[in-house]
């Protein structure tokens, strides 16, 4: 009984390193941020969200190798989740591990044939059968799976988060294009617009980003 107590203590407290983890994340404070999720790690905490947000952070502050080590091992943890296959995808691109990435795109687009994750790497993974040196199987579709349908709200929801977690980890050409799709399809969603002016903001395209603002506040007007 005592072990069993000291187990769910310990996992207690690892849960709180993270959850501070992902607060700090939030508030921009990566370094921070970092500490907390380590020490839910350490914990021996196997969340994939932790290794995931862990691998951001440190994407952020400049730590590539551990931004792919932290990333693969939240893959390693949650092998069917697209959105984590995605960005571990666009992170090996950004690295210039293309085949690594070819590898993880195609992953992403058998478990999520028909979502917004696979589509979007299915794109990416045309341009890279395009280019010098690319694997020719980059291009092949990949096998569908049955995959749960969601709502449109829910949908909107989740793609949101994924443009904002692209933001936060450098990765701006892709929040980019994810968002410019999600402004066709919902013109009248402000957060979308106002993502899309921040995204444009960190590509140096001043002009497009004040469009994208004032599209923003005429529609809180």
């Amino acid at each position: 009984m005592q072990l069993l107590g000291n187990t769910r203590d310990t996992l207690r407290k690892a849960q709180q390193h993270m959850q501070q983890g992902q607060r700090r994340f939030q508030m921009g404070d990566m370094l921070g941020a970092i500490t907390e999720l380590k020490s839910a790690i350490e914990l021996n905490l196997k969340d994939p969200a932790c290794y995931a947000t862990l691998g951001i952070c440190y994407l952020q502050v400049g730590r590539a190798n551990d931004a792919l080590s932290a990333l693969q091992q939240a893959s390693d943890l949650a092998p069917t989740d697209p959105e984590i296959a995605y960005v571990l995808g666009s992170v090996l691109l950004e690295a210039g591990q293309s085949e690594r990435a070819v590898q993880e795109f195609q992953r992403c687009v058998k478990l999520d044939p028909k979502g917004p994750r696979g589509m979007e790497a299915k794109q990416f993974l045309e341009e890279l059968a395009q280019e010098d040196g690319a694997p020719a199987a980059a291009a092949q579709p990949a096998p569908e799976a049955k995959a749960e349908p969601k709502s449109a709200s829910a949908e909107l929801a989740e793609n949101l988060n994924f443009a904002r977690v692209c933001l936060e980890s450098g990765l701006e050409r892709r929040a980019r294009t994810e968002l410019e799709k999600l402004v066709e399809s919902n013109p009248d969603n402000v957060e979308a617009w106002e993502l899309l002016a921040l995204a444009f903001e960190k590509m140096g395209d001043p002009t497009r980003a004040q469009e994208a603002r004032q599209k923003a506040d005429s529609l809180k007007a």
